[in-house]
């Protein structure tokens, strides 16, 4: 098994959206069991690679309706060395293995996590931080094994400006 190494780095983190609902009065059952939490993600390479993760939250009402309560979407810029000739970063494909992957993912999701803390400080939404999940879980909800493919029900947050590349990753070992 060949093992190749890799270099991780953060150049900037930005938020890119963050809106809000104030509905808790309207909504005198909300509750954990109500919230259903959507994730999502775009990785981007324009000369550097962008991870963007995204989360919206939406209340599920008594009559099934999801009503989208808050979506917040981030944006952090990576610089990665490797010396795996498979790797590959352009503005149409990017080719990573699952362990940089999930590296990226869970790098981008914990950030956001802090970001949404801070937002929802002293408001409704205080209570309810993102879960803790797993990069596996993350690789395998956010349907980057499957190039993007899987939807959840409820919208996403706005598109970055930037091309989308369609991710791929591999199941090769590397060090870190």
């Amino acid at each position: 098994m060949n093992t190749h190494s890799f270099e991780v780095a953060i150049f900037s983190i930005k938020l890119k959206e963050f809106n809000m609902m104030n509905i808790y009065k309207l909504i005198p059952d909300f509750n954990l069991k109500s919230l259903k939490i959507k994730i999502s993600v775009l990785f981007n390479y324009d000369k550097d690679l962008y991870v963007n993760p995204k989360v919206a939250y939406a209340h599920k009402g008594a009559d099934g309706e999801l009503v989208e309560i808050l979506n917040i979407h981030a944006e952090m810029k990576f610089g990665i060395k490797t010396d795996d000739p498979n790797v590959i970063f352009s503005e149409k494909s990017i080719n990573i293995p699952d362990d940089m992957a999930k590296i990226l993912l869970s790098t981008s999701f914990s950030t956001l996590r802090g970001m949404l803390a801070m937002k929802t400080e002293n408001t409704f939404l205080e209570d309810y931080p993102l879960p803790l999940i797993t990069s596996d879980e993350l690789l395998k909800r956010t349907g980057l094994n499957d190039f993007f493919k899987k939807e959840d029900s409820l919208p996403p947050a706005k598109q970055s400006n930037k091309k989308k590349a369609i991710l791929k990753t591999t199941k090769k070992s590397v060090k870190k």
